[in-house]
This record gives C-alpha cells, structure tokens and sequence, in this order.
C-alpha cells in the first residue's frame, strides 16, 4: 500500500493532470482517503491509530518500525550516570522502548494468514 501510494506520488505521476480528470469520483476519492491515511506528519499518526484497531493478521509498513528504532537509538544513550553521577548504569528505558517496538512487531509475525494451498502453485512456490 505504501508502495502505491508513494508511485502515485512521484512527480513523473502526478503530472498526469489530464490522467487523473479521467478518473471516476469514487476512485479519486479512495487515493485521497489512503494518501491521508499514510501521511507521513506526526510520525504517520493516522496509520498507527488504524492498524492498533484492525484486526489481526495484518502486513504493516516495516518502515515505521525502522524509523522508530532509528530515533531511540540515536536519540538516547545507552548509558547513564547514576545519581551520584560516579557509575555508569545501562539505560533500561531505552531498552524498554526498543522491545515494545520489538514485541509490536513479532506479534504481527506470529499471526498467520490462513490462506488455502492451490495446487500447483503451492508444489510451485515450495
């Protein structure tokens, strides 16, 4: 989905004036809606909050994760000075964010699609 959207985006696409006039009402209203849905502002807010409603199995946007894991890593230390300030303790707040991040993802790994085998295709792909 982020993939579409972001080649609709591309300006070599959305050039295409004439292309997209041709484009049935409804249609352009479901790009309007999925473009507003996976708006990158605030952090892709609007995503976050649809795919903590919807339910499981579901293949989110890994790239989202990367970024958050990119931002705790570069943005907090991995140690921190006692109160005392003379030992150096690991920063388990910052360990806690990564695995929260961690834990979101491997639950969307540990629910399988529940799709069919059609032969031949399965011998094919296995």
């Amino acid at each position: 989905l982020m993939g579409f959207i972001a080649g609709l985006s591309m300006s070599s696409v959305s050039r295409l004036k004439h292309t997209f006039s041709k484009l049935d009402k409804q249609t352009k209203q479901t790009i309007e809606t999925l473009q507003a849905l996976l708006n990158p502002s605030m952090s892709f807010k609007a995503y976050r909050s649809v795919l903590q409603h919807v339910g499981l199995p579901v293949l989110p946007y890994l790239g989202t994760y990367l970024t958050d894991l990119t931002f705790m890593e570069e943005g907090n230390p991995d140690f921190i000075l006692s109160k005392k300030g003379n030992i150096r303790l690991i920063n388990v707040e910052k360990r806690e964010l990564v695995h929260r991040v961690l834990l979101d993802v491997k639950n969307y790994q540990d629910n399988p699609y529940k799709i069919p085998e059609v032969e031949p295709i399965h011998t094919f792909l296995t």
